[in-house]
């Protein structure tokens, strides 16, 4: 008898089938608890070897032994006339097709069910932990788009640790960077699509939401260094799968999976949909590649805080990226980011820190030129470098600089972001509006983009739907929503819930600069100057009502620019404040050194309006400087004219600039036409009623009645915001008012 036949008979290769068979089946489920319960990787390591080791055993087992009706024996012990070896071979035969039965259902499963049922798992987990809530507002029409289009929906953590979902995060969002390149493919944008994280919408559904017709999805699961990554393309009209595969790989190998994922979702793309070659310098896109997989991890979890924004989130970015660099000091892309997040923290109204224009420049550049001298083609650096000429008031290069970003990332939506406010500064309306509205077609789920279109347009001209878009803010940045609302309330002369959001914005982001403004405004508006200047330093302008008041707050303010000659806006801060103090002298002096700053051609700007301009007019004339006052009041003009027709012409400060403009053209009928044809809280802040440059108003009974008005609706306004915060606090173990706020309120005692 030969080998093989022998082997037959004692039923070896039966049992080396069926433990195969058996071991790769143990291996899966091993597999799935182990990456579940976050084992260490040398425990499925120990299991493989285990296993491994029983495989030559068990041979040697079914080849010596064979099963008897009396139990175990040796083969040579037993007869061939009683050998129920043939018996023993058929139960075998039935538990491999059983065993296979198994391995066929696990298949289908896997093809076809997996993603589904560990992502309804994830959206559990996230709606009890009550993380990011999924969209649930109609932002766009349901027609479904003819031209290629494609969504990356945020890749589902599988991960034992909630704290890697910045990983599944940023592995979507590269694949998006990727599929952006293409020419004639329209991608959503990255907060678009990530607002549906966690949603049981089928895909068609979002599809339609976003205005796409491909889906990419899919999941990561990460455990110690290995990595499984699940991605497929649907279309999204039918749900048929264009496109599917599962990588297991080890974690330093994330980078060529994404290059292939992303190379195959564009391979599949352009061949249904004849799609053109890439923008890109290079034949095919590909993944920024970092020498170690803890410097990509760093970067990921940077970028993914500062698409959050505040103060808060944007510190511990730079906490993050800092790191990348020192594990990867050539990667790219971590640079460009710690230069984005170093800008962010500038001390300016409109961003989130306090750091000197010069801190900024020492800190960011070094980092930008670096990012640079890897490559010249990485959006990030080149919004990164818009953001340093922002920061320098070089708003024209600017705007060249985020242009160059969206050529390399046409779904770069913070560089449209950057574009509007760049235009917004230098008077170029038209390009700002553009911009803003651009990203709610693009991106209507974007936190910054909705934040800035609700709260600095939309407000003025239709307030009940800028609040519904801060309500849908909430939803994705509670910070963000709390900050839109107390900025259109503001609009709106709705003092006490300014303030009241006001304050959840302070409880979000206590060291936040942007929304501590509005809170220091809100407190100053109703006469809570004592309140007002417990947000913020710089409140302390605000708040002021008399000349003695202005000339407390000279010093810190003087101190501030001494400290940072170089930053703009505290040296208009300067000026105003000098203006209102009545040192005339000194006031002209800042006011020029602040324009000689600026464009010449333009108004300084402090923020949407150019009233710096049209103070620093009344003090050239005041020194006889009349030809220059003149050509500066010209360019005002033009400024506010180029405003006709868009919601910034709905603004207070519209209605505030066209009233002085008239005074200085020596019409104070006009004027006081102006100022009585607005509601009276448009005027806000006080002190602006009381500008020098009208004192010769003051007798003038239609002015007296005007400021008779203001004090009233005023007097209201801080009863209500008084009663709110010493009796209705939203925050009380965060803010609690003064004694002097609540005297005279029945439980002014409990604070």
């Amino acid at each position: 008898m030969s080998l093989y036949q022998e082997l037959k008979r004692r039923n070896v290769i039966r049992v080396a089938v069926a433990y195969v068979v058996t071991a790769w089946l143990l291996m899966q489920v091993a597999d799935l608890v182990l990456d579940n319960i976050g084992a260490p990787a040398w425990v499925m390591q120990s299991i493989l070897l285990l296993l491994a080791i029983g495989f030559p055993l068990a041979i040697v087992f079914a080849w010596a032994f064979e099963i008897t009706p009396e139990g175990l024996k040796l083969e040579r012990d037993v007869s061939r006339t009683e050998s129920i070896t043939p018996a023993t071979g058929r139960k075998l035969d039935f538990t491999i097709i059983g065993l296979l039965a198994v391995v066929a259902v696990y298949f289908i499963w896997e093809a076809r069910f997996q993603d589904a049922t560990n992502a309804a798992e994830t959206n559990a987990a996230a709606s009890a932990s009550d993380t990011t809530a999924p969209a649930t507002t109609d932002v766009a029409d349901t027609n479904t788009p003819t031209s290629p289009s494609v969504a990356v929906l945020p890749f589902v953590n599988l991960s034992s640790d909630p704290e890697q979902e910045y990983f599944s995060e940023g592995i979507s969002e590269e694949l998006l960077n990727v599929l952006a390149q293409f020419p004639d493919l329209q991608v959503a944008a990255r907060t678009s699509s990530f607002q549906f994280k966690g949603d049981n919408r089928n895909i068609s559904e979002i599809a339609q939401l976003l205005k796409v017709n491909h889906v990419v999805e899919g999941s990561v699961r990460k455990a110690g260094n290995r990595l499984r990554i699940t991605a497929q393309l649907i279309e999204a009209e039918n749900g048929y799968h264009l496109w599917s595969e599962t990588y297991d790989r080890e974690l330093k190998d994330v980078f060529a999976i994404q290059d292939e994922i992303s190379g195959a979702i564009g391979e599949a793309l352009k061949a249904k949909l004849k799609l053109g070659a890439f923008t890109a310098d290079v034949d095919t896109p590909r993944v920024a590649e970092a020498s170690n997989t803890a410097a990509y991890e760093a970067y990921l979890h940077g970028r993914y805080l500062i698409n959050q924004r505040g103060n808060k989130a944007i510190t511990e970015a730079v906490h993050q990226l800092e790191k990348s660099v020192r594990l990867d000091p050539e990667y790219a892309p971590s640079r460009a980011q710690l230069a984005i997040a170093f800008t962010m923290l500038h001390n300016n109204p409109a961003t989130y820190g306090d750091l000197s224009t010069e801190e900024v420049n020492t800190r960011a550049k070094p980092h930008l030129e670096k990012a640079f001298e890897l490559t010249d083609s990485l959006a990030e650096a080149w919004g990164a470098r818009c953001m340093l000429a922002q920061v320098n008031d070089e708003n024209e290069k600017a705007i060249e600089y985020a242009r160059r970003a969206l050529e390399l990332n046409p779904a770069y939506i913070d560089a449209m972001n950057w574009m509007n406010t760049s235009a917004l500064v230098i008077g170029k309306y038209e390009l700002a509006y553009e911009y803003i509205q651009r990203i709610q077609e693009v991106d209507p789920l974007s936190v910054i983009g909705r934040l800035n279109y609700a709260g600095n347009f939309l407000a003025f001209e239709n307030p009940e739907e800028a609040h519904r878009i801060a309500d849908d803010l909430l939803e994705a940045s509670a910070w963000a929503g709390h900050v839109a609302h107390a900025n259109i309330s503001a609009t709106e002369g709705k003092m006490t819930d300014a303030v009241r959001w006001g304050l959840l914005a302070f409880r979000d982001n206590p060291l936040d600069a942007y929304s501590n403004q509005l809170l220091a405004l809100g407190f100053s508006a109703v006469q809570l100057q004592s309140e007002a200047t417990r947000v913020s330093r710089s409140a302390a302008a605000y708040a002021a009502l008399t000349k003695e008041q202005f000339s407390e707050a000279r010093d810190a303010a003087a101190s501030a620019v001494a400290d940072d000659p170089d930053n703009r806006f505290l040296i208009s801060n300067l000026a105003y404040i000098e203006y209102y103090a009545e040192n005339f002298d000194r006031a002209l002096k800042t006011s020029r050194e602040l324009h000689e700053r600026w464009p010449a051609s333009l108004p300084v700007s402090g923020g949407y309006s150019p009233h710096p301009s049209l103070r620093y007019v009344w003090l050239l004339r005041r020194t006889g400087l009349a030809a220059e006052a003149e050509e500066i009041l010209a360019r005002v003009e033009r400024n506010l004219d180029s405003k006709e027709g868009m919601p910034l012409a709905k603004s207070p400060s519209y209605f505030r600039d066209r009233a002085l403009v008239a005074w200085l053209r020596g019409d104070p009928e006009h004027t006081l036409d102006i100022m009585e044809s607005v509601p009276v809280y448009y005027l806000l802040p006080r002190n602006e009623l009381l500008d020098p440059m009208l004192a010769p108003l003051r007798d003038n009974p239609r002015y007296q009645r005007l400021i008779a008005r203001y004090d009233e609706w005023a007097l209201g306004a801080r009863r209500s915001v008084q009663q709110m915060v010493c009796l209705d606090n939203p925050i009380p173990d965060t803010w609690r008012p003064l004694a002097d706020t609540c005297t005279g309120l029945a439980t002014a005692a409990a604070y």
